[in-house]
C-alpha cells in the first residue's frame, strides 16, 4: 500500500475517533466476554507491567483492577484520542498506583520507527479493537513484532480481532460510494483486499477504515512475526463470536 493511502487512512480513523469519541465512549463501559480468560494466565503473577495499545477509556485498566485484584501491576496505556484519555484518566485515576497514559498515534510511530513504548518490557500487552485499523499488512507485521519485542520471555501477548464481516448487521455499514469518499481522500482502488470504510450512525454520522483480517491472515502473521500462539477463540458481542481473540507469546 503507498504510504500516502496508508497516511489517508489514518487521518480518517483519526477523524473518526475525533468525532466520535463522546459517542464511542457511551458505548464502551461494559467488560467484553473474552477478557474473563485473561485472569488465569496471571495467576502466576504477583506483580506485572501491563502496556494497553488502543486503551480508549481505559476500560480493560478497570477489568484488571476488579478481576485481578490480587495482582499488583502498573498500566500504560496509549491511545490516539486525546478525549478518551481523558476517560480513561478519570475512570482509573486513584485504582492504579502507577498509572501511565500516553498520547501516541501508533501508525504514524511505525512509519517513523518510533520506540513509543520506550525501554520497558512488559508482562501483558493488550490491543483490543486496534489491528483492524492498522492499514497494510506490512504495518500489521511491523506492529505485532515491535508489540512482541516489547514482551519479557515469560509474557502475553493477547489481541482482538474484530470479525465483523461474518455479520450482516455490520457488512450494512460499508460504504461503497466513491463520491463520498472522494471527499475524504479515499480511493477504494488503492485499498488491499479485505479493506473497507464503514459508516457510524450512533449519535454523529462519521465514517472509518477497517480491515477484516480473517483467521488465515492471523496466522500468516503470528509466523511472520516468529511468534508463538497459545491460544485462540471468539467471544463478545450478542453471539458471543464477534471477536477472534489470539494469545501469543516467544518461541522460545
Amino acid at each position: 500500500m503507498e504510504q500516502q493511502t496508508i497516511s489517508q487512512l489514518n487521518q480518517l480513523n483519526y477523524d473518526f475517533y475525533k468525532i466520535t469519541a463522546i459517542d464511542f465512549d457511551d458505548s464502551r463501559h461494559y467488560f467484553w466476554n473474552g477478557w474473563e480468560k485473561i485472569p488465569p494466565l496471571l495467576d502466576r503473577f504477583s506483580d506485572i507491567r501491563v502496556a494497553d495499545i488502543g486503551c480508549g477509556n481505559g476500560r480493560f485498566g478497570q477489568f484488571l483492577v476488579e478481576k485481578c485484584s490480587q495482582l499488583k501491576f502498573s498500566y500504560t496505556g496509549v491511545d490516539a484520542n486525546i478525549t478518551l484519555l481523558d476517560f480513561a484518566h478519570k475512570n482509573l485515576k486513584g485504582k492504579i498506583p502507577a498509572l501511565h497514559l500516553q498520547h501516541s498515534d501508533i501508525i504514524t510511530a511505525l512509519q517513523n520507527n518510533e520506540d513509543f513504548l520506550g525501554k520497558q518490557n512488559f508482562q501483558l500487552i493488550s490491543s483490543f479493537g486496534v489491528f483492524h485499523h492498522v492499514p497494510s499488512f506490512e504495518l500489521r507485521l511491523k506492529l505485532l513484532k515491535y508489540l512482541l519485542s516489547k514482551l519479557t520471555k515469560d509474557g502475553y501477548l493477547i489481541i482482538s480481532f474484530w470479525q465483523f464481516m461474518n455479520f450482516e448487521r455490520f457488512r450494512k455499514k460499508i460504504i461503497t460510494d466513491q463520491n463520498m469518499l472522494a471527499k475524504k481522500n479515499i480511493d477504494l482502488e488503492k485499498l488491499e483486499a479485505g479493506d473497507y470504510i464503514l459508516d457510524w450512525k450512533r449519535g454523529k454520522f462519521a465514517l472509518r477504515y477497517c480491515h477484516f483480517i480473517d483467521e488465515a491472515e492471523q496466522l500468516r502473521l503470528v509466523d511472520q512475526a516468529q511468534g508463538k500462539l497459545i491460544k485462540t477463540y471468539l467471544a463478545d458481542g450478542t453471539e458471543n463470536v464477534v471477536n477472534q481473540y489470539t494469545i501469543i507469546t516467544h518461541k522460545n
